[in-house]
């Protein structure tokens, strides 16, 4: 039966980034990706480090050294020091994100914590909780481009206490990126502030996903958004940043995060990140994506726009469009029964459209925010299929123009 099974994700993920086996082009990056190839040949050995990697057995030991392994890498690939940040694992962003907010603000309740109108959901429904706490939160405004309002940024120097400032590097709806050199300038000019990033959709997508600045306090990332096994996600954080651990028990990772490791999800991202080392090349993703970009305007006319088109910094795999007067849940149908999967961008609620909080934060209207569909492409994605993607998505977009 494990056969089996292996032999049938085998034949599932074969396509990495042209189409898969049932003959659908898979445009939904940012929301997940397909294993990687050294993922799947991994799994297909079934020679796993299964043992608790904190027994003293053989076993046991295999297991740490497989953990200590890829521990070893993500330092090395994201030129971090492990004397100046600790690394932990975990099941991915949404536990990480949330449970060091609530950890942080758990140990000083008297701190201000500041995010921006367009994060990410998790950073989003964290904020509303510390309202209600009676915690002290400041939303940050952005532009029609997905910019941050330098005036509120400017605003946040007058403040006397902690500050945990949650920077979105690479926004998953829009592809807006917010430089970390950006991030590094605003934490120095405030006088106590711990920076979070929210590297999720950077791996892959941006020219200097690797570069992490030492300045900044906490970087999360979620594996399964560049070909890992899905639950496991990691954390970079300063030991000067004080917060509590949510998960208690055994005391692994320092205390950081209790519970046996995911031995088989850390060594996954491992596998998964070297892949995606050797072929990601950002110059060529750019190019082939602003020649998708050329055709899909080309075919949108006046029917509808690109998402922060005249944004200073894009990433180099998402395309983010409105139509006017099109639902996306007409317009994701059309898509759908083309072959192609695609992301309308907002939440979809026993049947009925939400708006897109992130586009109302942009300024879009209501119904603009309901007529949102979003193109998220594979890392490393050739001319010869940008142009076939480029006539299949404009064929289907001309049917609303």
């Amino acid at each position: 039966m494990a056969l089996i099974l292996l032999l049938l994700l085998h034949l599932q993920f074969v396509a990495l980034s042209v189409r898969s086996i049932n003959n659908r082009y898979y445009f939904d990056y940012n929301a997940t990706s397909p294993l990687a190839e050294s993922v799947k040949s991994w799994l297909s050995k079934g020679d796993f480090p299964f043992a608790n990697p904190s027994s003293i057995h053989h076993s046991g030991k295999s297991a740490r050294r497989a953990m200590n392994e890829a521990q070893n890498y993500f330092f090395s690939t994201f030129s971090l020091d492990p004397n100046v940040h600790d690394l932990f694992f975990h099941s991915g962003a949404t536990e990480g994100i949330g449970n060091l907010i609530r950890g942080f603000f758990e140990k000083q309740p008297e701190a201000v914590f500041v995010y921006a109108a367009t994060d990410h959901s998790c950073v989003y429904g964290h904020a509303k909780r510390l309202e209600k706490m009676g915690i002290e939160v400041i939303e940050l405004d952005v532009d029609k481009n997905g910019v941050l309002n330098l005036n509120s940024l400017q605003s946040l120097k007058n403040i006397s206490k902690p500050i945990f400032l949650n920077w979105t590097w690479v926004n998953n709806e829009t592809g807006v990126v917010w430089p970390l050199d950006q991030a590094v300038q605003l934490k120095q000019s405030l006088k106590n502030c711990i920076v979070h990033v929210d590297a999720v959709q950077a791996p892959g997508k941006v020219s200097d996903w690797k570069n992490l600045s030492k300045e900044l306090d906490a970087y999360t990332f979620s594996a399964h958004k560049f070909g890992s096994l899905k639950g496991v996600g990691f954390t970079f954080i300063s030991p000067k940043v004080e917060a509590c651990s949510i998960i208690l028990g055994g005391g692994q990772q320092n205390g950081r995060r209790s519970g046996t490791e995911n031995t088989y999800g850390v060594y996954s991202s491992m596998l998964a990140l070297q892949e995606l080392e050797a072929l990601y090349d950002s110059a060529a993703s750019e190019k082939n994506l602003k020649s998708i970009l050329d055709q899909v305007k080309t075919s949108l006319a006046n029917a509808g726009e690109v998402v922060a088109l005249n944004s200073p910094y894009r990433n180099t795999n998402t395309i983010y469009m409105v139509f006017y007067g099109a639902k996306s849940d007409i317009t994701s149908v059309a898509f759908d029964l083309a072959g192609v999967d695609v992301s309308t961008g907002s939440a979809c609620s026993s049947g009925a459209i939400v708006p897109s909080r992130v586009l109302m934060a942009m300024g879009y209207d209501e119904l603009q925010a309901k007529s949102a569909i979003r193109l998220s492409f594979a890392p490393n994605f050739t001319s010869a299929q940008a142009k076939e993607y480029a006539d299949k998505i404009s064929a289907i977009v001309k049917r609303f123009a």
